[in-house]
């Protein structure tokens, strides 16, 4: 009887684990549907002590006009000067040719990157809970 719970109990975490770790692993490498171009911005204010970081930054617009825009920082992707990052640092961001201000800081600077690690982590601690139950099953079978 205890092996037929420790089955179910096995599959109902090992098989969201998998779908976690899978929908992870497509979300961190997932691109995005438009084509974009990378341009080099400057830094206008950085929120150093609050979570999640929100960066607003200067960027040269195709016609020559300079745009701002303010965007949340999954994983910090800027060049710092030491421990913070100040105004007037440089980053690399992602914008679409046909509309300037669609820009992006990229995978690795998005918030869709962190859900997707986090995703990843969470479904590796499901699946090594369900195959800590396989192994208490067939412990216990074997006794």
């Amino acid at each position: 009887m205890l092996g037929f719970w420790l089955t179910i109990v096995s599959l109902f975490v090992l098989v969201p684990g998998a779908v976690m770790v899978v929908l992870g692993v497509r979300m961190t490498r997932r691109s995005s549907a438009v084509p974009r171009v990378p341009i080099e911005a400057v830094v206008v204010d950085f929120t150093n002590f609050t979570r999640p970081s929100r960066v607003t930054f200067d960027y040269p617009a195709p016609d020559g006009t300079w745009l701002r825009a303010t965007r949340v920082c999954g994983l910090v992707s800027i060049r710092r000067r030491g421990w913070f990052v100040a105004p007037g640092d440089r980053l690399t961001v992602y914008v679409n040719p046909a509309s300037p201000l669609d820009v992006s800081l990229g995978d690795v600077g998005g918030v869709r990157s962190l859900g997707g690690i986090a995703l990843i982590l969470a479904g590796s601690m499901f699946g090594l809970f369900g195959i800590a139950q396989v192994v208490l099953m067939a412990v216990t079978r074997a006794r």
